[in-house]
């Protein structure tokens, strides 16, 4: 079914999901939350993971968007357990309503600031996955040292750590500081980082 609809979010402000001609996109302020494109980069960064973690990963995606992230992964780990974090309800709802996770169960969803919701957890994840944005700029929690700090704590023993930042490269570098290996690569127009303990 092709969709054009304008949601209203008391965080984001007007959120317009429509059919374009690469598939469904979500968009907040002219920037892309959701879209083949952004799967797309996904999909490489997953596929490089895949040989260092286990085939049942438990995975943290920080930044859900419209949910697009999730069938990458189920693509790649139908076993996956996938927990999400997501500070807009408005997005949560869209991710509801675009059902890109399929067949498969919907991840448990953490409406929540990551600046919060990382430290709370208890659990270890085998990848996170953050895609953290305001606007077009990455997150600012990714210059914290603190911050940095609670996702290495979080990130298992053999686990990976996948960051994008679109075009924004110098995000990167303090992540790199904090973990013993550092692999990063442009991928279509976006920087992608590898990071693991």
């Amino acid at each position: 079914m092709p969709w054009d609809k304008k949601y209203h979010s008391d965080k984001n402000g007007e959120i317009t999901v429509y059919q374009g001609l690469g598939g469904v996109q979500v968009l907040v302020g002219g920037y892309s939350q959701t879209s083949e494109g952004l799967n797309a980069i996904w999909r490489d960064a997953f596929h490089r993971a895949e040989s260092f973690v286990t085939d049942r990963p438990s995975v943290l995606v920080l930044g859900l968007g419209g949910g697009g992230i999730l069938r990458e992964i189920y693509d790649i780990w139908p076993s996956a357990k996938i927990t999400a974090v997501e500070y807009d309800p408005e997005m949560i709802a869209i991710t509801h309503e675009l059902k890109f996770y399929g067949e498969f169960p919907l991840p448990e969803i953490i409406c929540a600031d990551a600046g919060e919701a990382v430290p709370a957890l208890k659990e270890k994840f085998d990848i996170i996955a953050v895609d953290i944005f305001k606007g077009g700029k990455p997150s600012d929690l990714l210059m914290q040292e603190e911050f940095l700090n609670t996702l290495k704590k979080t990130l298992s023993k053999k686990g990976v750590l996948l960051v994008n930042v679109a075009d924004s490269r110098e995000y990167l570098d303090p992540v790199a500081k904090h973990f013993s290996h550092a692999d990063m690569w442009l991928s279509a127009f976006n920087y992608v980082g590898m990071f693991a303990n």
